[in-house]
């Protein structure tokens, strides 16, 4: 978990940087029958999804379909960067951050 957040840090440190994490480009969404929430910073010709399920730990697992050509850059429960896929898996308490073209 302590890795997580390393990365967590250096990425928002990054997106400070390259001007895209500010106020003016957020967009929010929900489904709160999957217990999902969503910032989108969408920016310089790309789109950052911050994705969350806030769900109670004995919920089933919900698929979040990836539109595009997105690349999953962060996940909570795995530090490792992962590579594109069509569909992402959300567990209950569980943070996933993509990349996807404008």
């Amino acid at each position: 978990m302590e890795n997580w957040y390393r990365k967590l840090l250096a990425f928002r440190k990054r997106g400070l940087a390259d001007g895209w994490l500010d106020f003016k480009y957020k967009q929010t969404d929900h489904d709160l029958s999957k217990q999902i929430f969503q910032l989108v910073y969408e920016a310089h010709e790309r789109r950052v999804v911050i994705c969350s399920r806030l769900a109670e730990p004995e919920a089933p697992p919900v698929t979040v379909t990836l539109s595009g050509a997105a690349e999953l850059i962060l996940d909570s429960r795995n530090t490792e960067a992962v590579s594109s896929q069509p569909g992402l898996e959300l567990q209950p308490r569980h943070c996933c951050i993509w990349l996807q073209p404008s």
